[in-house]
């Protein structure tokens, strides 16, 4: 990424509607986790893009998100981006070794974190934190009841990062007018890791048009109410 690009949820929704418009995509099925819940609900809720049905993975959809880690790197990017390659890999795998119930075989582990241990990596890694804020989860928790496609949360038992009950309350990210939620024993919020696809949930391949893709168009930039960026306002937990 290029310093100071905006890759927020916001941004990331857009994208994600466009990208389907642009691949021809009609109501694909779509399996989301972690940021990607709010990506795929902003997408839907806000954007137009539809799904014939939609998995939420331990997702960010609901305040309170975010570590007391994750606030403390927000508030202090340009510190953290300086420092030197092996402390930032250890930042890294320890960040990522934090999301796990029990240890992942070291080729999992370094799949998982090898995507930010590049220079464009590491921007990527801390503008996450720099950039995240509970404005882009806000604006849709209303919105649920209006999903249009039938919706299924599971959830790590074990997460350590958002815990089970507040997933499971009636107030869950599942959108409560198709979902419903499971839960997944023994695992913590890298699930789709820890254990195989559920059974229950069968992707089709999407449908799309035999026509050659069109050139993404650009995506404009994403604003809140009002005219200047949004401040931060997700709270550590």
């Amino acid at each position: 990424m290029r310093p100071g690009q905006e890759t927020g949820l916001g941004r990331q929704g857009l994208v994600f509607a466009a990208m389907m418009a642009n691949w021809d995509l009609e109501r694909p099925a779509v399996w989301a986790h972690d940021m990607g819940g709010a990506v795929a609900l902003r997408a839907h809720l806000l954007h137009g893009a539809d799904f014939s049905r939609l998995a939420l993975m331990n997702v960010v959809a609901m305040r309170p998100w975010g570590s007391a880690f994750f606030d403390h790197v927000g508030r202090h990017v340009e510190a953290f981006q300086g420092v030197p390659p092996h402390i930032h890999a250890a930042i890294v795998r320890a960040y990522v070794g934090g999301a796990l119930a029990r240890p992942l075989p070291g080729e999992d582990a370094e799949m998982l974190a090898a995507p930010w241990l590049g220079e464009a990596g590491r921007l990527s890694f801390y503008a996450q934190f720099a950039q995240a804020d509970e404005a882009f989860t806000a604006e849709i928790e209303p919105m649920f009841s209006a999903c249009r496609c039938p919706a299924a949360v599971v959830w790590g038992e074990d997460d350590p990062w958002i815990p089970l009950a507040p997933a499971s309350t009636p107030a869950s990210p599942s959108p409560p007018r198709h979902g419903r939620t499971r839960r997944s024993q023994g695992r913590a919020r890298a699930g789709g890791i820890e254990t195989p696809s559920p059974r229950n949930f069968h992707a089709r391949a999407p449908q799309r048009n035999s026509a050659r893709p069109r050139a993404l168009a650009p995506v404009p930039p994403v604003r809140n109410a009002g005219s200047s960026p949004p401040a931060r306002t997700h709270r550590p937990r």
